[in-house]
């Protein structure tokens, strides 16, 4: 195990969840599948345990989160109970 992260950072993009999963490389690093739309976000789990987090966006595939770019610099991802459509979440990521 390695020392968790302090921050998340988005450190790029790609087409497929594999490419996504290939440029993440310390705890806390993340990166977005996009394709014509944001799909999912690929993290390497903060705690430095070495798993990799899958954050779906895509709500044709599954319940999905919801994120907004709020500054260039910060991400804010909020999860939305299905039913409701009320925000169960808010939780900056990228500060």
């Amino acid at each position: 195990m390695t020392e968790p992260a302090r921050m998340v950072r988005l450190v790029g993009d790609a087409e497929y969840r594999d490419q996504a999963e290939a440029t993440l490389k310390a705890p806390g690093d993340a990166s977005m599948v996009f394709r014509a739309r944001p799909r999912s976000i690929v993290m390497a789990c903060p705690d430095g345990c070495g798993e990799t987090l899958v954050i779906n966006l895509d709500s044709r595939a599954d319940k999905a989160w919801r994120f907004d770019i709020t500054h260039a610099s910060r991400l804010v991802v909020r999860g939305w109970a299905s039913s409701s459509q009320r925000p169960t979440s808010s939780t900056p990521v990228i500060g």
